[in-house]
């Protein structure tokens, strides 16, 4: 295994210390890389998993299987909470994981490898999702930033999460474009999606959410069909006026039982609407 050991969280503490000597150059950081390869893909690991049966319970992972995957949605704006979403060239899947602020490990465009054996997965009413056991449902994965940490060398990341490199935006996937609810797909879920051409029922009128309280907006596709926009009362644009006319809005495509629904994951997935 190939890697340095300096880290992303160092490298910005060291940044921000410097930035007071003018005359200093701070050198380039250096990141963990590692040369490992996946032995499953994000598609195989979801197809073990049959969510049209409700006896089929969370599956404790026993082998050595390994996913590698780019973050595309992360808990920087607050409306993704506890969780982050992993995809790869055939799908996506939720990352539940019991902790805030992990944008600062692992932001979008972040490289991840994940060490599934100890983990669970299956799926939380619908959506697929890797993470713990909770009372015969799949539940998030409860740690703390220690459980990051190699508890004899005191380097990150350890256990399970393994960021890998330097977050390169250019490796998020592009997102699927949707023209219709009847583009609307399970494969797509936990996918980064863009939704074409579409018209809030309230926009002009209506914030994205109630504060503090996760609030649904309904949206119509140019054929008549609609979706959901999911939007936390504790995102940081939560208070922002729904966009008036026809336009774009991007985001991860999630679903809550049969419904889909999209979560924004920042103001810049709000396209130009006219």
């Amino acid at each position: 295994m190939k890697k340095t050991m300096r880290y992303i969280l160092s490298a910005v503490v060291v940044a921000a210390t410097l930035t007071a000597c003018e005359n200093y150059t701070a050198p380039e950081p250096e990141f963990p890389v590692y040369d490992w390869e996946a032995n499953m893909t994000i598609a195989e690991l979801r197809s073990k998993h049959e969510i049209t049966n409700p006896s089929q319970k969370p599956q404790k992972v026993e082998e050595d299987w390994i996913i590698k995957g780019v973050i595309t949605g992360d808990d920087e704006s607050g409306n993704i909470y506890k969780s982050l979403y992993l995809q790869d060239e055939t799908g996506g899947i939720n990352l539940a994981i019991d902790q805030v602020n992990m944008y600062n490990i692992m932001p979008v465009g972040q490289t991840v490898f994940v060490k599934l054996k100890g983990l669970y997965f299956g799926d939380y009413r619908g959506g697929y999702q890797i993470g713990a056991e909770d009372a015969g449902e799949m539940g998030r994965w409860d740690w703390s930033w220690e459980a990051f940490k190699d508890p004899t060398t005191g380097e990150y990341p350890y256990k399970h999460y393994y960021p890998s490199g330097v977050p390169d935006m250019s490796q998020v996937p592009a997102p699927t474009e949707i023209a219709s609810k009847n583009d609307l797909t399970m494969d797509k879920t936990c996918t980064l999606v863009t939704l074409k051409n579409v018209t809030f029922d309230n926009g002009g009128t209506a914030t994205w959410a109630v504060k503090e309280e996760n609030t649904n907006q309904n949206l119509k596709f140019a054929d008549g069909t609609s979706m959901i926009v999911r939007t936390s009362g504790y995102s940081n644009f939560y208070a922002d006026t729904i966009p008036e006319g026809t336009g774009d809005v991007t985001g991860i495509l999630s679903i809550y039982g049969s419904t889909y629904q999209l979560l924004i994951r920042s103001r810049e997935d709000i396209g130009e609407f006219k």
